[in-house]
């Protein structure tokens, strides 16, 4: 992979966060909207208007369920990776602890 540089302490990051996260609720309209087309262009000479929402929500179920299954482990990996990577507080923490935890030992050695 290519190296990667810190520009900031997680400003940007937070912002692109925010602003994809409250996305959600624009993505159910779009969802509706690409449910309607579609069953307007495809499937309303086969099957009625319930069928159809049955058709499509069970699609959509089964997409959630294998992005659960198999790409939410994937993205907290590597969101986990690229935390410790990259200034995580709870990594200095734990630093800290280490060396206070080698201090005690060298002490508890020399009595």
């Amino acid at each position: 992979m290519i190296k990667q540089i810190r520009i900031d302490s997680g400003q940007l990051g937070g912002s692109i966060q925010i602003i994809m996260q409250s996305m959600f609720i624009v993505n159910l309209f779009n969802f509706a909207g690409v449910f309607l087309l579609i069953y307007d262009k495809f499937l309303k000479e086969y099957v009625s208007l319930l069928t159809g929402v049955i058709i499509i929500c069970c699609g959509a179920v089964a997409w959630w369920a294998c992005y659960y299954v198999f790409i939410v482990p994937s993205v907290i990996q590597y969101s986990n990776r690229q935390g410790y990577k990259h200034g995580n507080p709870v990594k200095r923490d734990f630093e800290l602890i280490n060396d206070r935890l080698d201090k005690i030992e060298e002490m508890l050695k020399s009595k």
